[in-house]
């Protein structure tokens, strides 16, 4: 006969108080991973930020006014950046135009970069144990992002900060 309980027909409440609700690694597993998904949530959402593309002033062939379009209307013709363009990383870095391919990069790179981790990680966790490599794989992520604040003007180290 097996030490395993029988968990058919409990409550949720009764699940946690198998498990032991209040002792001290469910608030280490919890702090550790949560930490984790805070701040792969936090770069998630900023995605839309890095990636905005700008609204440029486009003169009107038969009037001669100036008006914003985007890209795929006539913006790239003249290239001026429009006052009411937003302020984001893809129109410092110049990723709009021929240099467009580079905002999907910069979209796909976080995740493109978890995806690796995790298979690499995933094994050498299975040899090591899960811990250090949680805590190696945060450390990794964490260099990459404080990276990331020094980036000035190259969308290519950006690319590869995110992807860390």
């Amino acid at each position: 006969m097996s030490n395993i309980p029988n968990l058919k027909g409990k409550n949720f409440d009764e699940l946690l108080e198998l498990a032991g609700d209040k002792n001290r690694f469910q608030f280490k597993f919890l702090l550790i991973l949560g930490l984790g998904c805070v701040g792969t949530a936090t770069i998630m959402m900023m995605q839309p930020i890095f990636t905005q593309p700008p609204i440029f002033l486009c003169t009107d062939p038969h009037t001669g006014e100036k008006y914003d379009c985007k890209e795929n209307n006539g913006g790239c013709v003249d290239q001026i950046l429009s006052p009411n363009s937003p302020q984001s990383l893809a129109v410092e870095f110049g990723m709009y135009c021929d240099e467009g391919y580079k905002r999907s990069l910069a979209g796909s790179a976080n995740f493109f970069g978890g995806m690796i981790g995790t298979l690499l990680l995933g094994q050498i966790a299975d040899k090591i144990g899960r811990k250090p490599i949680i805590l190696m794989g945060y450390a990794i992520t964490a260099i990459g992002v404080y990276l990331l604040a020094f980036v000035a003007d190259s969308a290519n180290w950006f690319l590869a900060c995110d992807f860390l």
